[in-house]
């Protein structure tokens, strides 16, 4: 979407296109073993832009462990 178009977009449109974008985003993820596990615990697709704080935060402590695994894309 250009800035342009999102410019005539109702809030509602905005946020459900967000979503739409959220939803894609984290299925890709799941493809990924690290981020797999990491994402078993959400329900997807994400029915809401509420259920942000659902997504597992991440921390470098946890990054450099599964380097290998992480590195493993698609």
């Amino acid at each position: 979407m250009y800035p342009s178009e999102a410019m005539k977009l109702s809030q509602s449109a905005i946020r459900e296109h967000q979503l739409t974008g959220l939803n894609s985003l984290l299925s890709q993820a799941r493809m990924n073993p690290f981020y797999r596990d990491r994402l078993s615990t959400i329900e997807l697709p994400l029915q809401s832009l509420d259920q942000l704080s659902e997504i597992p935060l991440l921390r470098k402590q946890e990054l450099i462990p599964d380097s290998q695994r992480l590195a493993r894309i698609f």
